[in-house]
Parts: structure tokens; C-alpha cells; sequence
């Protein structure tokens, strides 16, 4: 463990009849000699060296004979993020990020600690899309011995622009109304409101979220526009109803008029109001059988962390976490170290090795495998 990784990477070898003492146990990695650097009976520690390919690695110790991996160690390029472009944009925005080792497996992509969709053009450039809970933070990637990547910039996720309503819907010319929203831009004129075609003055009391305009004279019916310098402009779904001044004379005589009972609702004789009528029933239906159940999974069998070691240590440094029901799909392991997501780099069927994040001081190991609900230690990790 790991199954892969790039130079300078920690690897355990795993076996019986090594010698205690690391320089009487002769290691290669294809035809490429490797250093070992702790050493027991039945576990090897080296360092993956410079240009070192794929290959089996052979343990040889003297007066015991040799032996080979059964499977074969992939060498990949450490992660590196080098740029992206744009550096700022509205959720939803496509951002093209250039740098190394992206095409390693199970590759994984977070803005800050927000997960984000990734999609790998080439080994050294992919394309996300700014998720609608994102903020402005930096772009981190991980991979399975790949390690972990973080661009030097944060990208400026901004504000986009939104018309969600306004009030009141309705009144005469000369009116107040506050139009609702998100991204409004009040520096420098930034930010412009039409009611029709007709421009309006953004006034005193408004903010980023609400914009105070009067109606004005001989306007029409008309929904608002909002437009904000270089992010585009955004129409209210509703139209704000302009009332006409009526003569005096007409409003008297609207005053005066006897009010009617709408004639679909009015009872009669002949046809009695209608009378309010009971919920049908509805009939209960059995409980849907769980996921576990539909899969014939056991519930005692299910993921389990036993213990951690060792208890803190540096960023970077290789955590080994014991349990059982962990499998050998490194891919399907997702890992944090409190809320900071982890970096996997091993999984056999009760160990699974992660790497020290960055960004994170202390907390509780947490692994979910697949669909399998999170699990969570008991102790906490300390990051010295």
C-alpha cells in the first residue's frame, strides 16, 4: 500500500521473513533499485526514486531467496495545479484549469471544500463548473498516489444576478417600489434599472439585495430590468400594475355602487352553496425495503473504523486506519480529517492509508466506502 504513487512516495511491502535490518533487504521496482527506509519481519518501508516506472517489486534478502509483489505498483505523475482562467465568475461558470497528473484514477476536485464536477481533458488541463453552493476559495485536487494539489489563487466566485420580486405589485404613478434580488452593484453606476423602456433612478436605501425606484409618469404596465456591468441583466417574471387617476365623478359612483355576490358562488333555491367534503382517504403503503435489504447486505458487516495510527503528525504525513468492510476499490473511499477532506492512497479489506490535508489542525477520521453510510472514529487526529 499504496497501489500507486510518484517519486518521493512512501510504500509498505507487506510479507513474511524480511531481515530488521533495512540494508540487508535488496528492493527493485522493475530494474529500478529502491531505498528502504524502515524495516521488520513482515513489513518494508521505501521510497519510490526518480524516474522509476511500473513494474512488480522483488525483495531479495540474503540466505532466504527472494520474492515478487503479486501485483504490479503504477507509477503516475504527482498532482500540480499551475493556472486556471477566468479567475472570477457567477455559479455555473466553466473554468479551465492547466497542470499535471490529472489523468491519474479517481481524481477528485473541490473549490475550498465544496465538491465540484470534473471533467479530464487531457493529462494536463480539466474543465469544472463553479457549483451553486460555491465560494471564493481555492481549487484543491486529489488522487490515489497522486497526492494532493492547490492552486496558489483563489477564484472570485461572484454574486449572480437575480430579480426575485418586488413590492407592492400595484399603485399609481409616482409610487415606491423596492425590487428584490441578488448581485446588485451599487459602485459607480454600475447597476441600472428600466421599468419598460423607460430608465429609473436608483435611490436612498438601496443595497445589493434591494433596489428603491418611483414609478414614473405616463408609464404603462411593465415588468422591471435590472443589468449590472459585465454580468448581465435579469427581467422581473411579473408586471408591476400601473392604476390611472379616475375623475372624481367616476370614483364616486364607483363608491356608491352595491356590491354583488359573484353569481358561480351566491346559493340559491334551486342550487345550495356547496358544502366543504372530507379528504379522501388514502390508503397506507407498505414501508419500501432499504437499500441494504434490496442488495442482501448484512448490517453487521458494514464499514467499521477499530483504530488509527499513528494519532498526529505533520501535513503530508500517512495515516493508517484500521477496521473492516473497506474492500480494495480506492476509488469509491471518500476521507476527512474533521471537515477537511483527505487524500486516499490505499485500501485493502481492513486498512485503508491517507494523507495529512492541509487546512485542518484537528479532528475525527471519517471514511465513507461507496454507498455505505459515513463512519466516524472514536479519537480525534492531531495535526503538529
Amino acid at each position: 500500500l499504496p497501489s500507486m504513487g510518484y517519486a518521493g512516495q512512501a510504500v509498505t511491502l507487506f510479507g513474511n521473513g524480511f531481515e530488521p535490518k533495512s540494508k540487508r533487504n535488496k528492493v527493485t521496482l522493475g530494474d529500478t533499485k529502491v531505498k528502504v527506509v524502515e524495516a521488520s519481519v513482515n513489513r518494508l518501508k521505501v521510497l519510490i526514486p526518480k524516474k522509476a516506472t511500473s513494474g512488480r517489486f522483488r525483495v531479495e534478502v540474503p540466505e532466504r531467496g527472494h520474492s515478487e509483489s503479486p501485483q504490479q505498483f503504477a507509477v503516475v505523475e504527482k498532482l500540480d495545479v499551475k493556472s486556471f482562467k477566468p479567475a472570477k465568475g457567477v455559479p455555473g461558470t466553466y473554468v479551465t484549469i492547466n497542470g499535471k497528473g490529472f489523468d491519474t484514477k479517481g481524481l477528485r476536485g473541490y473549490i475550498g471544500q465544496t465538491p465540484i464536477g470534473v471533467r479530464v481533458d487531457s493529462p494536463t488541463q480539466v474543465t469544472i463548473a463553479v457549483p451553486p453552493n460555491g465560494s471564493t476559495s481555492k481549487f484543491v485536487f486529489t488522487a490515489p498516489g497522486a497526492g494532493r494539489a492547490e492552486a496558489k489563487n483563489e477564484f472570485d466566485v461572484l454574486t449572480p444576478v437575480t430579480v426575485t420580486g418586488f413590492a407592492p405589485a400595484y399603485g399609481q404613478q409616482g409610487t415606491k417600489v423596492s425590487v428584490y434580488g441578488t448581485g446588485f452593484d451599487l459602485k459607480r453606476g454600475r447597476t441600472k434599472v428600466l421599468f419598460g423602456e423607460k430608465p429609473l433612478k436608483i435611490e436612498p436605501g438601496s443595497s445589493e439585495s434591494m433596489l428603491v425606484v418611483t414609478i414614473p409618469k405616463d408609464a404603462a404596465d411593465a415588468p422591471f430590468k435590472v443589468s449590472v456591468e459585465g454580468m448581465g441583466d435579469k427581467e422581473s417574471e411579473n408586471v408591476f400594475s400601473v392604476i390611472q387617476p379616475q375623475p372624481a365623478g367616476a370614483q364616486a359612483a364607483v363608491a356608491s355602487a352595491p356590491v354583488q355576490p359573484p353569481a358561480e358562488v351566491a346559493a340559491t333555491p334551486e342550487k345550495p352553496a356547496a358544502q366543504p367534503q372530507p379528504a379522501p382517504k388514502q390508503e397506507k403503503k407498505p414501508a419500501a425495503p432499504s437499500m441494504d435489504e434490496l442488495m442482501g447486505i448484512d448490517p453487521s458487516r458494514q464499514a467499521d473504523i477499530a483504530s488509527f495510527e499513528p494519532s498526529q503528525g505533520p501535513v503530508g504525513e500517512t495515516v493508517m486506519i484500521q477496521g473492516k468492510g473497506f474492500g480494495e476499490d480506492v476509488s469509491a473511499v471518500k476521507a476527512w480529517i474533521g471537515q477537511t477532506p483527505a487524500n486516499v492512497i490505499g485500501c485493502v479489506p481492513d486498512m485503508i492509508m491517507i494523507e495529512v490535508p492541509e487546512g485542518v489542525k484537528r479532528g475525527k477520521v471519517r471514511l465513507k466506502v461507496g454507498d455505505a453510510p459515513q463512519i466516524t472514529s472514536k479519537k480525534h487526529f492531531i495535526v503538529e
